[in-house]
Formats: structure tokens, sequence, C-alpha cells
């Protein structure tokens, strides 16, 4: 894919992420209703069972509902920055050899037959090189 439309395609990816965090505040208004529900169920001194029913299944398909858009927002942020990642490098999202480094790219330790300058600091280990 050719940057354009990878530039398009991630702005359109966080268009439907903002629609879906609407939806997320809906499900919280809705499971809120639930609890308002179970409440005024309750309060009284005469108990009101079929409320309580209904107030406990609002409430459990509204918080549900917030945890699998919540999931969708998530996993929908990680796609829009692995597209990025993609723009900056230059290559295509799908090609998962690339999107991985080399074994050796990341050290800890430099190469032992490299010795540090002195009064520098050696590697990330905080360690200063006398020599």
């Amino acid at each position: 894919m050719n940057r354009e439309l990878l530039i398009e395609e991630a702005k359109l990816q966080e268009a439907a992420l903002k629609r879906l965090g609407h939806w997320a505040a809906i499900g919280m208004a809705v499971s809120s209703v639930g609890v308002v529900l179970i409440y005024f169920a309750v309060a009284p001194a005469e108990k009101r069972i079929w409320l309580i029913v209904t107030g406990a299944l609002v409430l459990i398909l509204g918080a549900s509902a917030v945890i699998t858009i919540g999931l969708g927002i998530r996993n929908g942020r990680n796609n829009v920055q692995k597209i990025l990642r993609a723009i900056e490098q230059d290559k295509t999202p799908g090609n998962k050899l690339q999107d991985k480094a080399p074994v050796n790219a990341i050290q800890d330790n430099p190469p032992e037959n490299e010795i540090p300058e002195a009064g520098t600091l050696c590697c990330s280990c905080s360690q200063y090189s006398e020599e």
C-alpha cells in the first residue's frame, strides 16, 4: 500500500475510534440506569423483585457493552499505531518479518571487542570507565 492510502486508513480508524468512545459513554449511562433501578427497588420498605431483576439485567448489559467496546477501542488504537509505524518506516503493515528487530540489534552490553573511551558511561548499566 502506498503512503497516502495508509494515512487515509489511519484517519478513518481514528474517526471510528471516536465514535466507539461515544458508544462507550452511552453504555456507561445504561449501566448507571441499572444501578438507579436497583437502588429504587431496594430503598423502599417493600422490595420490588421485578425491579431488582430488571436493574441487574440493565446493569450487566451496559457493563458488558462497555467492556466489549473498550476492548475494541484498545485493539483499534494498537492497529492505528501499527499503521503509523508502517508509514514512518515506509513498509506495508502486513509484512510481519520486518516488524521485528533482529535479535542482535538490541544489546544490553557492548560487544567484548569494543572498549568504551575513558570517562564515558559503559552501555546502560551506569558504570564509569576509568581506563
